[in-house]
């Protein structure tokens, strides 16, 4: 079950070291410490001509960066649907499945049925996990082992 719940988790890398940002500026040919040494460049000494730099420079900066409304994609998941939800909130109880292909639940036998309602035959021991809803369905995912023809 665990396992279902990596592609939520993520990993990005950070730095504090100057040298590093400069090269994520380069990869996106951004402006963002470089402001001052572009002025520097252009020969501006002053606020007028600053203004005067930005406004012409400014048209073609974002006409390399934005993007179209129409272009963008969501980029958050699908929501589940109400099952999925419930499963995910649920309890999970590991067991080993008897010689009777059953396992004991809260003080009672429960039987083995796949999707289709016939039952399902493991071996002695595998093990299996019992998952219960909040709404109080019991499901089982048996880990390990072979079906019995």
């Amino acid at each position: 079950m665990d396992a279902s719940l990596h592609p939520w988790f993520g990993r990005s890398k950070t730095t504090s070291i100057p040298q590093a940002k400069g090269r994520i500026e380069r990869l996106f040919q951004t402006l963002q410490s470089r402001l001052l040494v572009e002025l520097r460049l252009a020969g501006i000494s002053n606020l007028e001509q600053t203004n005067e730099f930005l406004a012409s420079c400014l048209k073609e900066f974002n006409a390399q960066f934005t993007l179209d409304m129409d272009c963008t994609r969501s980029v958050f998941e699908k929501q589940p649907d109400a099952d999925k939800i419930t499963q995910f909130l649920a309890v999970l109880t590991p067991r080993k499945i008897d010689a009777g292909h059953c396992i004991r639940f809260r003080s009672k036998y429960y039987a083995l049925t796949d999707e289709q309602g016939c039952q399902a035959d493991f071996y002695k021991g595998t093990a299996a996990i019992v998952i219960r809803t909040l709404s109080g369905k019991l499901y089982v995912y048996a880990m390990a082992g072979k079906e019995e023809p």
